[in-house]
């Protein structure tokens, strides 16, 4: 398989995982904007953690079941390269489906990626608020908390940001991988006590 094309086809995997990761952030985002017009700032500041951990929960349980899925897309992918048939390997088996660790990685840097790419776009528009406000939105489940001590959003927050979200998805993605190694380690060692090893 062509390089390029096994490297598009991985980013489109992961783009297609990534929308309902986005939608979700949108959608905390307007509750945290709506918490701005609470007077009590103690309860702000408690519903603000409240949405941003809520955040990154759905973060870990939605890659979860994504490494799960991908994981057991590449023992399936692994038994069947190990058939002699190609044409059976060429129809069955799709790699650009199959686990990797670094695919967990990326679903973070997708979903915040649209914040970098509007920040390039504003280097080249001469009114540059709208866009603020787009970065604004996007971003408004991280930059909510912030506005509350008065603190502009940096690029050392851009750079949080990011963070939270490579780590959040790299976690869960790996512990779903991880359940199916489990369980396959486990299937391993039931049929090596009935079967002996090596049969």
């Amino acid at each position: 398989m062509d390089k390029n094309y096994y490297g598009l086809k991985i980013f489109l995997n992961l783009l297609k995982e990534s929308i309902v990761l986005f939608v979700y952030m949108l959608i905390l985002g307007v509750l945290s904007a709506f918490c701005l017009s609470i007077n009590s700032v103690f309860t702000k500041v408690f519903l603000f953690v409240v949405i941003i951990l809520f955040f990154v929960l759905m973060c870990i349980l939605l890659t979860k079941s994504f490494g799960e899925k991908e994981y057991k897309n590449l023992v399936t992918g692994n038994i069947r390269r190990n058939k002699a048939n190609a044409e059976d390997i060429k129809k069955y088996c799709k790699p650009e489906t199959e686990y990797r660790f670094y695919k967990g990685l990326l679903l973070g840097v997708i979903i915040s990626s649209i914040t970098y790419i509007l920040l390039i776009a504003r280097l080249f528009v001469a009114d540059t608020s709208s866009i603020d406000g787009i970065i604004r939105l996007v971003n408004i489940i991280y930059s909510s908390p912030l506005s509350l001590f008065g603190v502009d959003t940096s690029v050392y927050y851009l750079i949080l940001f990011t963070l939270i979200n490579i780590a959040s998805c790299g976690f869960g993605y790996y512990i779903g991988a991880k359940k199916i190694m489990l369980q396959q380690d486990k299937l391993q060692k039931t049929h090596e006590e009935i079967y002996g090893k090596g049969n």
